[in-house]
Protein backbone atom coordinates (compact mmCIF):
# COMPACT_ATOMS: atom_id res chain seq x y z
CA UNK A 1 0.00 0.00 0.00
CA UNK A 2 2.84 2.41 0.85
CA UNK A 3 4.51 1.75 -2.50
CA UNK A 4 1.21 2.39 -4.29
CA UNK A 5 0.73 5.72 -2.49
CA UNK A 6 4.29 6.76 -3.31
CA UNK A 7 3.80 5.84 -6.97
CA UNK A 8 0.56 7.86 -7.16
CA UNK A 9 2.26 10.86 -5.49
CA UNK A 10 5.24 10.82 -7.86
CA UNK A 11 2.98 10.43 -10.89
CA UNK A 12 0.86 13.39 -9.81
CA UNK A 13 3.97 15.48 -9.19
CA UNK A 14 5.27 14.73 -12.68
CA UNK A 15 1.89 15.66 -14.19
CA UNK A 16 1.81 18.95 -12.29
CA UNK A 17 5.43 19.87 -13.17
CA UNK A 18 4.59 21.36 -16.62
CA UNK A 19 1.79 23.52 -15.10
CA UNK A 20 3.96 24.82 -12.26
CA UNK A 21 7.03 25.48 -14.37
CA UNK A 22 5.04 27.32 -17.04
CA UNK A 23 3.84 29.68 -14.31
CA UNK A 24 7.37 30.38 -13.10
CA UNK A 25 9.01 33.26 -14.94
CA UNK A 26 11.05 35.29 -12.43
CA UNK A 27 12.36 34.06 -9.09
CA UNK A 28 14.66 35.16 -6.27
CA UNK A 29 16.77 32.50 -4.56
CA UNK A 30 19.65 31.87 -2.20
CA UNK A 31 22.21 29.11 -1.70
CA UNK A 32 22.03 27.87 1.89
CA UNK A 33 25.50 26.30 1.66
CA UNK A 34 26.90 29.76 0.93
CA UNK A 35 25.35 31.17 4.10
CA UNK A 36 26.82 28.25 6.06
CA UNK A 37 30.25 29.32 4.74
CA UNK A 38 29.70 32.94 5.90
CA UNK A 39 29.02 34.10 2.33
CA UNK A 40 25.68 35.97 2.00
CA UNK A 41 24.28 35.46 -1.50
CA UNK A 42 21.25 36.08 -3.67
CA UNK A 43 20.27 35.13 -7.22
CA UNK A 44 17.75 35.82 -9.96
CA UNK A 45 16.14 32.96 -11.93
CA UNK A 46 14.72 34.14 -15.28
CA UNK A 47 12.71 31.88 -17.57
CA UNK A 48 13.67 32.40 -21.21
CA UNK A 49 11.63 29.70 -22.94
CA UNK A 50 10.17 26.25 -22.33
CA UNK A 51 13.60 24.62 -21.92
CA UNK A 52 15.97 27.52 -21.19
CA UNK A 53 16.57 29.75 -18.18
CA UNK A 54 19.13 32.36 -17.15
CA UNK A 55 20.32 32.37 -13.53
CA UNK A 56 22.49 35.18 -12.15
CA UNK A 57 23.95 34.61 -8.67
CA UNK A 58 25.95 37.05 -6.58
CA UNK A 59 27.84 36.50 -3.31
CA UNK A 60 29.91 38.59 -0.93
CA UNK A 61 32.06 37.98 2.14
CA UNK A 62 32.47 41.18 4.20
CA UNK A 63 33.77 39.52 7.34
CA UNK A 64 37.17 39.70 9.01
CA UNK A 65 38.94 36.65 10.40
CA UNK A 66 41.97 37.47 12.54
CA UNK A 67 44.55 39.75 10.94
CA UNK A 68 43.30 39.06 7.42
CA UNK A 69 40.22 40.72 6.02
CA UNK A 70 39.30 37.88 3.60
CA UNK A 71 36.87 40.20 1.82
CA UNK A 72 35.60 39.20 -1.62
CA UNK A 73 32.61 39.39 -3.92
CA UNK A 74 31.69 37.49 -7.06
CA UNK A 75 28.99 37.30 -9.75
CA UNK A 76 28.11 34.08 -11.59
CA UNK A 77 25.67 34.09 -14.56
CA UNK A 78 24.56 30.70 -15.88
CA UNK A 79 22.55 29.59 -18.92
CA UNK A 80 20.60 26.43 -18.13
CA UNK A 81 19.04 23.82 -20.41
CA UNK A 82 16.17 21.76 -18.98
CA UNK A 83 15.33 18.64 -21.07
CA UNK A 84 11.68 18.56 -19.86
CA UNK A 85 10.56 22.00 -18.63
CA UNK A 86 12.36 24.99 -17.21
CA UNK A 87 12.88 24.93 -13.44
CA UNK A 88 11.79 21.28 -13.27
CA UNK A 89 13.98 18.17 -13.13
CA UNK A 90 17.49 17.70 -14.51
CA UNK A 91 19.42 20.52 -16.10
CA UNK A 92 22.84 21.26 -17.58
CA UNK A 93 24.36 24.71 -17.27
CA UNK A 94 27.10 26.79 -18.89
CA UNK A 95 28.37 29.42 -16.46
CA UNK A 96 30.84 32.26 -16.22
CA UNK A 97 32.18 33.90 -13.07
CA UNK A 98 34.09 36.98 -12.07
CA UNK A 99 34.92 38.94 -8.94
CA UNK A 100 37.45 40.67 -6.69
CA UNK A 101 39.16 39.66 -3.45
CA UNK A 102 41.15 41.55 -0.81
CA UNK A 103 43.69 40.00 1.57
CA UNK A 104 42.34 36.53 0.84
CA UNK A 105 44.71 33.66 1.53
CA UNK A 106 45.98 30.95 3.83
CA UNK A 107 48.89 30.56 6.23
CA UNK A 108 51.49 33.33 5.75
CA UNK A 109 50.31 34.76 2.40
CA UNK A 110 47.44 37.02 1.39
CA UNK A 111 46.28 38.13 -2.05
CA UNK A 112 44.52 41.09 -3.60
CA UNK A 113 43.19 40.99 -7.12
CA UNK A 114 40.48 39.82 -9.49
CA UNK A 115 39.29 36.50 -10.88
CA UNK A 116 37.33 35.28 -13.89
CA UNK A 117 36.54 31.96 -15.50
CA UNK A 118 33.90 29.59 -16.83
CA UNK A 119 32.57 26.10 -16.29
CA UNK A 120 29.86 23.48 -16.73
CA UNK A 121 27.31 22.46 -14.13
CA UNK A 122 24.67 19.84 -13.47
CA UNK A 123 21.69 20.13 -11.16
CA UNK A 124 18.22 18.94 -10.32
CA UNK A 125 15.25 21.13 -9.44
CA UNK A 126 12.23 20.04 -7.38
CA UNK A 127 8.92 21.91 -7.64
CA UNK A 128 7.68 22.33 -4.07
CA UNK A 129 4.73 24.48 -5.10
CA UNK A 130 3.73 27.03 -7.72
CA UNK A 131 5.94 29.61 -6.02
CA UNK A 132 8.74 27.59 -4.38
CA UNK A 133 11.56 25.50 -5.88
CA UNK A 134 14.35 23.53 -4.26
CA UNK A 135 17.49 22.49 -6.16
CA UNK A 136 20.90 20.91 -5.72
CA UNK A 137 23.78 21.54 -8.11
CA UNK A 138 27.49 21.11 -8.69
CA UNK A 139 29.84 22.56 -11.31
CA UNK A 140 33.40 22.20 -12.55
CA UNK A 141 35.39 24.91 -14.24
CA UNK A 142 38.51 26.97 -14.80
CA UNK A 143 39.41 30.18 -12.95
CA UNK A 144 42.21 32.65 -13.63
CA UNK A 145 43.33 34.62 -10.56
CA UNK A 146 45.05 37.90 -11.38
CA UNK A 147 46.78 38.76 -8.09
CA UNK A 148 47.63 42.44 -8.34
CA UNK A 149 49.34 42.34 -4.92
CA UNK A 150 50.76 39.48 -2.85
CA UNK A 151 51.50 40.19 0.81
CA UNK A 152 53.59 38.13 3.20
CA UNK A 153 52.46 37.87 6.79
CA UNK A 154 55.26 37.75 9.35
CA UNK A 155 54.16 36.05 12.59
CA UNK A 156 55.57 37.23 15.90
CA UNK A 157 54.75 39.26 18.96
CA UNK A 158 53.58 42.12 16.78
CA UNK A 159 52.41 40.77 13.40
CA UNK A 160 52.76 43.08 10.44
CA UNK A 161 52.32 43.12 6.68
CA UNK A 162 55.42 43.33 4.54
CA UNK A 163 55.46 45.37 1.36
CA UNK A 164 54.61 43.98 -2.06
CA UNK A 165 56.79 41.03 -2.98
CA UNK A 166 59.63 41.36 -5.47
CA UNK A 167 59.35 40.12 -9.06
CA UNK A 168 61.82 37.29 -8.32
CA UNK A 169 59.79 36.15 -5.33
CA UNK A 170 56.58 36.20 -7.33
CA UNK A 171 58.13 34.15 -10.14
CA UNK A 172 59.33 31.58 -7.62
CA UNK A 173 55.90 31.43 -6.02
CA UNK A 174 54.18 30.93 -9.36
CA UNK A 175 55.94 27.61 -9.86
CA UNK A 176 54.24 24.42 -8.75
CA UNK A 177 50.91 22.60 -8.78
CA UNK A 178 49.03 22.00 -5.55
CA UNK A 179 46.03 19.90 -4.62
CA UNK A 180 43.57 21.94 -2.59
CA UNK A 181 40.01 21.20 -1.40
CA UNK A 182 37.82 21.07 -4.49
CA UNK A 183 40.50 21.14 -7.19
CA UNK A 184 44.03 21.95 -8.38
CA UNK A 185 45.83 25.28 -7.92
CA UNK A 186 48.64 26.07 -10.33
CA UNK A 187 51.12 28.57 -8.88
CA UNK A 188 51.29 30.34 -5.52
CA UNK A 189 51.82 33.95 -6.54
CA UNK A 190 50.60 36.26 -9.28
CA UNK A 191 48.62 34.92 -12.24
CA UNK A 192 47.47 31.73 -10.56
CA UNK A 193 45.09 29.25 -12.18
CA UNK A 194 42.50 27.00 -10.56
CA UNK A 195 40.75 23.93 -12.00
CA UNK A 196 38.00 22.27 -9.99
CA UNK A 197 34.68 23.05 -8.33
CA UNK A 198 33.22 26.27 -9.70
CA UNK A 199 29.86 26.04 -7.93
CA UNK A 200 28.08 23.79 -5.46
CA UNK A 201 24.99 24.34 -3.43
CA UNK A 202 21.49 23.71 -2.16
CA UNK A 203 19.20 26.52 -3.24
CA UNK A 204 15.68 27.66 -2.41
CA UNK A 205 13.93 29.92 -4.94
CA UNK A 206 10.73 31.93 -4.57
CA UNK A 207 9.06 32.85 -7.84
CA UNK A 208 7.45 36.29 -7.96
CA UNK A 209 5.40 35.33 -11.00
Amino acid sequence: MKKLKLTVFLTALMMLAPLASNAQHLGVGTNVLGWAAASPNIGLDIGLSRHFALVVDGAINPFQFGEKQTNWWAVQPELRIYPRYRFAGHYIGVEAHGGFYHDFGLKDLAYRGSLYGAGLSYGYSWLLSKSWNFEAFVGLGYTYLNDSVVMAYQPGDEPYWRSQLSDEKRQFMNEGTHLIPGGILIGDGLNRQYIGLSRIGIKFTYFLF
